[in-house]
């Protein structure tokens, strides 16, 4: 059963640009980069409670892209 024009006239499509830098043009947050921002926040605070009770340094780098 294949998908002709006639069958697909009542699928609707829409399409939604992301990205976790926030760099959309035209948004004040595009979607994910709520997400790729507390991801990153949860990562630090583990490496935090990590690197005091081990006594360690770490160095942690954040890329944009």
């Amino acid at each position: 059963m294949s998908l002709t024009p006639r069958r697909a006239r009542h699928l609707k499509v829409v399409g939604i640009v992301t990205s976790i830098v926030n760099d959309v043009c035209g948004t004040d947050m595009s979607i994910g980069a709520n997400s790729a921002t507390h991801r990153i926040l949860e990562a630090v605070d583990n490496i935090t409670t990590n690197a005091s009770s081990n006594q360690t340094a770490f160095i942690i780098e954040v890329r944009e892209r």
